[in-house]
């Protein structure tokens, strides 16, 4: 949506900017009546034909009871029903300016609300969508408000609710519910202007009597601007070398397209300019909620900025870092949290140095400069086993965890991955350069060597003398290169006979994630809540394949720890079967409507069950603990 009030405002710095740089001050009175005329006619354009909402939009987003997914579609299905309005009357500008005001609050990038309010504000016909889109978005943007009325909704929920009603009754007044909404429920006032509004008279314009009253002509003073500039300038010199690049990290992305959350191995693109009217450094992500990912860029700004600072003696002044990805993708707020941190380390050194980087990085970047681990690293990690051959630059903190790699016998992973481990974000940046220090590329080229002679069965290769004695330099030259030391350690006859606690914590998180996911699916209300029996047996079939082959090396003081993983597994296989039972549709995971009482038994097991062992697994690992939404057995995600 056009920012009219600050278009308004930057006319007004431009000419106190020109006053500043007047050679005279007998320009002075002639200017400032210019500047007069100009203020009056922001004044008096303030009441148009159509007049734009607010940014008092009266509910919290993020203390919405439904997720950003389902804003999204509710947000479209709102810019669809606009598009029925035929806006030639101030009350139906008005009611659009309701249904763009309330799809614009769901979803800020919603790019049809932006034009639709474009089109409106010059006097353009709407377009109308088919009567089959309508009657679709109508029947699916009433249900979602039947639910938002209802006291699990919550007041943010309930607010937003009134504001649908008012909307919708307007374009479809045969719905039982609208009689309720024959007049404005909703809390409309600051954010939409009243109808009185709207029918104003649109005012003669005062331009066209002054289009010859120009400002005066100004007197060449750039080198006396030079000189006042100066000792800004000599204070500002750090500016960014390139203006674009991209790194590799594991992220949960959303894709539209397909309407699914997955964790994926994601291209994350950079792009850095200069906000000349915000002096702050700071981060941004495409296609994401400025207000819901505030805290999380404010997060990751504190913990990297200063460390760029220290590293390039200084940023640039009002520096921008903007971060994306794959068209239709978008960063799930709620799965990531600050995962992004590394990534975007480095993107933002990349942009300060211009050194080509290469890799793929996992981490967060603390306030100490230190890397931590994320939430589901071990997940992250394991993915890669499928992933091309890449630099991987890991934290250091899972340095105790990393051998367990050994015991599950995939020292192909280790062989086709070039793996170092980082302890602080300027470690990080140095391994991610493509032309490393000298010592990283001697031991890069040793490595590939190696790699290259590799045999298809790797215990027996790398325990050749030889081959362990060039494990060994490798290690003595370069101590964080992961991949040559666990080699090692298997060559030496060193790896872990069963799993220690912490690794089987972080491997019963992975196996547990399909059910994880379908359990926090089928606690959203809506009915994007619903799941199939095949959908339920087919997380049991994955979290089985992934646990089985973990029982030769489980110890025996963590047997009842893998039972229970196990059993939920288990549980999952029971629901699926209860579901075929009464006909194999989809049931949210609660009491409603369940017909057995193996299905209800069997959905509370899971629900309970999930979030006991998650968080068993955070004390474990020294997590802090996931918080559990009041209204929901499960985890919300977004």
């Amino acid at each position: 949506m056009l920012d009219f009030c600050n278009i308004d405002f930057m006319k007004s710095v431009t000419i106190f900017e020109r006053i500043k740089r007047m050679k005279t001050t007998a320009q002075l009175p002639r200017v400032m009546a210019g500047l007069a005329m100009a203020l009056t006619l922001q004044s008096s354009w303030s009441h148009a034909d159509f007049i734009s909402p607010t940014d008092r939009v009266p509910f919290r987003r993020d203390q919405l009871p439904i997720d950003v997914e389902t804003m999204r579609q509710l947000s479209r299905q709102l810019t669809t029903l606009c598009t029925s309005l035929k806006a030639d009357r101030p009350e139906d500008q008005r009611v659009a300016a309701q249904f763009l005001a309330v799809a614009e609050a769901l979803d800020p990038v919603n790019r049809q609300a932006s034009e639709l309010l474009e089109q409106l504000i010059s006097k353009q016909a709407l377009q109308a969508a088919g009567d089959a889109e309508l009657t679709h978005a109508k029947a699916r943007a009433w249900r979602t408000q039947a639910w938002l009325a209802s006291d699990e909704a919550g007041k943010d929920g309930q607010v937003l609710a009134q504001c649908l009603g008012d909307v919708l009754a307007r374009v479809d007044a045969s719905h039982p519910a609208a009689a309720t909404h024959k007049s404005d429920l909703g809390k409309w006032n600051g954010w939409v202007a009243p109808l009185d509004d709207f029918a104003k008279p649109q005012p003669t314009d005062l331009a066209a009597n002054n289009d010859e009253e120009e400002l005066p002509e100004m007197a060449d003073d750039s080198k006396d601007q030079e000189d006042e500039d100066g000792d800004e300038a000599e204070e500002n010199e750090v500016e960014f070398a390139v203006k674009s690049g991209a790194i590799t990290t594991p992220l949960w992305l959303y894709n539209e397209k397909t309407e699914a959350y997955a964790l994926k191995l994601a291209t994350v693109s950079m792009n850095s300019s200069i906000d000349k009217n915000n002096k702050a450094f700071r981060y941004h992500v495409n296609g994401s909620d400025e207000n819901m990912i505030r805290g999380i860029l404010l997060a990751i700004n504190n913990a990297t900025v200063p460390q760029l600072k220290e590293i390039y003696h200084g940023v640039p002044e009002g520096g921008v870092v903007s971060m994306g990805f794959s068209k239709n993708e978008y960063y799930s707020i709620s799965r990531n949290g600050e995962n992004l941190s590394a990534a975007a380390m480095v993107l933002a050194a990349t942009a300060m140095s211009g050194a080509e980087t290469t890799g793929v990085v996992i981490g967060i970047v603390k306030e100490d400069g230190k890397l931590a681990l994320p939430r589901n690293s071990w997940e992250m990690i394991r993915m890669l086993s499928t992933a091309p051959p890449s630099r991987i630059i890991l934290p250091k903190a899972i340095e105790d965890v990393l051998p367990a790699l050994l015991s599950l016998d995939d020292l192909q992973f280790l062989m086709k991955h070039d793996i170092f481990l980082a302890d602080t974000a300027e470690e990080l940046i140095a391994l991610t350069k493509k032309t490393p220090d000298s010592a990283v590329a001697s031991s890069l080229a040793n490595f590939a060597d190696i790699r290259s002679k590799a045999t298809s069965t790797i215990g027996p290769f790398v325990a050749n003398p030889h081959v362990s004695k060039r494990l060994e330099s490798i290690v003595a030259a370069t101590p964080n290169y992961a991949s040559a030391q666990l080699l090692l350690m298997q060559a030496r006859g060193k790896r872990p006979v069963q799993l220690t606690e912490k690794m089987l914590a972080h491997e019963i998180r992975k196996a547990l994630q399909p059910l994880a996911e379908i359990n926090a699916r089928a606690a959203t209300n809506g009915d994007k809540g619903k799941v199939t029996s095949a959908e339920v047996q087919a997380a049991h079939d994955s979290s089985r394949a992934a646990l089985d082959p973990l029982e030769r090396i489980v110890a025996s003081s963590n047997r009842e720890f893998y039972g229970e993983a196990l059993d939920l597994a288990n549980r999952a296989r029971t629901l699926a079967r209860a579901m075929d039972k009464v006909g194999g549709k989809g049931f949210l995971f609660d009491e409603r409507g369940f017909h057995d009482k193996s299905l209800a038994e069997s959905s509370k097991d899971i629900q309970n069950g999930l979030p006991l062992i998650d968080r068993k697994i955070s004390l474990i690992l020294g997590e802090p603990l996931a918080r559990k939404e009041k209204n929901n057995r499960g985890f919300r995600e977004d």
